[in-house]
């Protein structure tokens, strides 16, 4: 079993009408007992501008850099040379809000173009989000 963890940093601000967050995070990941293989330290930074509408409603952008900032670690990551590699993208980010009971639903569905890729799995990202906030 591997384990990860990911402590997150975010900043928000809200200039001109617009939430313009930013968030920054690395991931550290537990060696695979199983195959040996240590995943290095990746490094993920976001920066999003979101227009909101009195619909609950926002579309903006998102920017992101991916950085792997160490090897990975293992008998097929040494013969590999350890993949140390950054992506990075660009894409449209669509957002509704809705209070549920006492609590906040926040919903988002982003569509992350990668244009510059190296040393990293390629490909672009669809990903669709729920937060509560109680």
């Amino acid at each position: 079993m591997v384990i990860a963890a990911r402590p997150t940093f975010r900043t928000d601000a809200f200039i001109d009408g617009a939430f313009r967050p930013a968030l920054s995070g690395d991931r550290f990941d537990t060696e695979n007992p199983a195959t040996h293989y240590q995943n290095g330290i990746l490094s993920d930074f976001e920066a999003l501008a979101i227009k909101r509408f009195k619909s609950d409603v926002g579309i903006g952008v998102i920017g992101s850099w991916i950085q792997q900032l160490t090897d990975d670690g293992g008998t097929t990551a040494d013969r590999l040379q350890g993949f140390v590699g950054r992506a990075l993208g660009a894409g449209p980010i669509l957002t509704y809000s809705i209070t549920v009971g006492k609590s906040n639903l926040d919903v988002n569905a982003r569509w992350v173009y990668e244009f510059e890729n190296r040393k990293r799995p390629e490909g672009n990202l669809f990903q669709v989000s729920a937060t509560l906030k109680f």
